[in-house]
């Protein structure tokens, strides 16, 4: 059974998210071990307080976190922690199509809210899901201090997007190379319908794999 206590949280956490140079480059006047008991104590300090919160639920959508198990380009063979909602689940026999959700900019008394899954695979993969939990909900800091301001420049952006759609940039891959200075890497023949084939079959196994979980949740809720 693996263990849950807050420093194998703290460990697993950075493990999965080390802390960048480019947090400690104007820190000249500490040690990285002032630093690291720094960080940690702020970090157990998070979790002490959302052990504290108490959770409020949408009244409108019950988000479930479950594992799943992924094949795509930039993951071989690995599980993946996805977000769902409820009413969606048992809304629809589309199994593969139901979509997943970000919750970063979700306050963390909602997201505290969440259920999980006892999936074997969610349950054997416990620990992933708690480190993702808690990247999502501190992603704008562990009391979420500029949580409103990115969620006004978001709706700001959205706006913008929908009334002046003539502002949208096309990203051309070859012309950022090309200005930044970056090698074009040289295709072979036939790569890209290569390339595409094998995206394809793992975007199919991982469609398949998640309907699998998502229906053995399902199953659960009518027991």
């Amino acid at each position: 059974m693996i263990e849950t206590d807050h420093k194998s949280i703290e460990s697993a956490y950075f493990y999965e998210h080390p802390i960048n140079l480019w947090e400690v480059k104007d820190l000249d006047d500490i040690t990285i071990g002032e630093f690291n008991k720094s960080i940690s104590a702020r970090f157990q300090d998070f979790l002490n307080k959302l052990c504290e919160m108490n959770a409020e639920a949408s009244p409108e959508k019950q988000g479930i976190l479950f594992v799943y198990k992924s094949q795509t380009q930039d993951i071989i063979l690995g599980e993946v922690v996805g977000l769902i909602h409820a009413d969606e689940l048992m809304g629809t026999e589309e199994l593969e199509n139901l979509p997943l959700y970000a919750y970063e900019f979700t306050e963390q008394k909602e997201a505290l809210s969440f259920l999980v899954s006892d999936n074997k695979l969610t349950q054997d993969n416990i620990m992933d899901v708690i480190v993702d939990f808690l990247h999502e909900i501190s992603f704008f800091g562990y009391d979420q201090e500029s949580l409103e301001e990115e969620k006004k420049k978001l709706d700001e952006s959205i706006k913008e997007c929908e009334e002046h759609p003539e502002r949208l940039i096309t990203f051309n891959h070859e012309k950022f190379c090309r200005e930044y200075g970056i090698p074009i890497t040289e295709e072979y023949p036939e790569e890209i319908e290569k390339k595409r084939a094998f995206y394809d079959a793992g975007m199919e196994y991982t469609r398949y794999c998640k309907a699998i979980e998502l229906q053995r949740i399902k199953d659960s809720f009518g027991k």
